[in-house]
This record gives structure tokens, sequence and C-alpha cells, in this order.
């Protein structure tokens, strides 16, 4: 069932059909629902005014029932515009905001034309940032080195959380090599640090790694560390994760 523009059902916008320009629309191509659209007018949605001219992204492609109503996922923006959530500061044209279900803008892409402090971090200028409900930052990527617990965290290493409601402790994707007493790690592999930023709980690596001679499986879950960074070899051990010599079977 092809849906028309003007039956757009968008709960937390209910206004936004009428500032779309009928020209240029794309759709869905199984669905016939919208899929994005431009505005012909300026308009407010989740506290961040879109400018005239701005690309908006709407549904899914696996959205088949009719009776669902219509979603903002995401727009395009065409000039500067304040988001609250990045501390006063204006997004560049060319950004990219996401948008959650109730209409609440819960990331920027292509944000800032140059590293730019939000809060405790200097974030990357052009990488994804995310917040949660309550406008707590829960992912993005450094714009600078960050000092942790005596470890330097590269540029562009990437901070998340697994708890989307609030930040526990950080996940942190690394950027570059970092120096470690027993190992040094790089790209790809990854730290867990303290909420507080006090210190780095546990490391992970892609592959295995020899310890004080003791060969610890990489890729399964990180290793705990203690307050000097060292692996907490006893953990690694009560945990499985350290590799058995293979036995050799002798030919019958």
């Amino acid at each position: 069932m092809w849906l028309e523009p003007h039956e757009l059902r968008i709960d937390v916008a209910p206004e936004l059909a009428d500032a779309l320009d009928p020209a240029g629309q794309e759709r869905w191509p199984v669905t016939g629902r919208l899929e994005s659209a431009r505005l012909s007018r300026d308009f407010a949605i989740g506290g961040v005014t879109l400018p005239a001219g701005t690309t908006v992204e709407l549904n899914e492609e696996s959205w088949l029932d009719p009776r669902r109503p219509d979603r903002v996922r995401g727009a395009v923006v065409s000039g500067p515009t304040t988001v609250p959530l990045v501390g006063g500061h204006r997004v560049e044209a060319g950004a990219r905001l996401g948008f959650s279900e109730d209409g609440r803008c819960s990331s920027v892409r292509h944000a800032f034309r140059e590293p730019t402090r939000l809060g405790r971090f200097v974030v990357h200028p052009t990488e994804t940032l995310q917040w949660n409900a309550a406008g707590e930052l829960l992912g993005f990527a450094l714009g600078e080195a960050l000092q942790v617990g005596g470890v330097t965290i590269p540029t562009g290493s990437r901070f998340s959380t697994w708890d989307l409601v609030s930040v526990r402790e950080w996940y942190v994707n690394l950027g570059g090599a970092v120096p470690l007493p027993q190992l040094t790690v790089g790209p790809r592999d990854t730290l867990r640090v303290s909420r507080d930023l006090s210190r780095v709980v546990a490391v992970g690596t892609r592959n295995d790694v020899v310890v004080d001679g003791v060969t610890l499986e990489g890729d399964i879950v990180q290793f705990q560390v203690d307050d000097e960074l060292r692996i907490d070899l006893a953990w690694c051990q009560r945990a499985g994760l350290v590799r058995r010599p293979a036995i050799m079977l002798k030919p019958s």
C-alpha cells in the first residue's frame, strides 16, 4: 500500500508533512513510504531547528505494515544550526542528525570543522556523537589524546558503553598504539576504562598474547588489569583464558 505525502503520520511531529517540499521526494521501493524529502521552510523537532533545504530521512525498508506510524530517522542539515546536546555549539552544514523514535535528537555526525570540547572530552569533529535520553554522552571518538590512569589513549580512539541507559564503564576501541608494562596494544585492540576516567580496568587483544611466559587467548574477553596496569594472570586462569599446550598423540 503506497502512502501519499499528505497521509504521513508522524506522531512526534504531526506538522512535518506540511513543511516538506513535494518536489524530489524519494520513496522506499517496496512499501512506497517516504524515504527522504527536503524542507521547504525551517522546522523544529527534538529541540533542534532544521533550516529550510535540510534533507529529512524517514522510515525503513522493512516497515511493511501500513498501520505503523512514520518515523523521522535523521536529517542532513542545509546550514549551521544549534543542537542543545553539544553544549551550545553550532553544528556545520552537512551534519547528519539522528533521531530516536520519540523525536529526540540522539546522535550527530560531521558536527564540527575541528576538534571540540564537550565536557570532559575533546571529541573528533566528524565521527558520530551519541547521547541517551538524559543527554549524557554515550559514544564519541577522541579529538585529542586523553590521559587515563597513567595511559595515553590516542586521538581517534572510539569511546562507547554497553549500557544505553547510562555510563557504568567506558569501552574503548583504540585508534593507535598504547604501551603497557607487559605488552603493547594497538588499533582494533580495546580497553575498558572506569566511568570517572581514573583507571584502566581491562585490556582486550585480537590475537593471543604471551605474558610472563603464559599464553593468553585473545579475541574472547578482555583481560583484567591491576592498578599497575599488569594483567591479572590468576583472574585469566579462573576465566579459562590460559591456552594449554597442544597434546601430541602418538601414532598407533
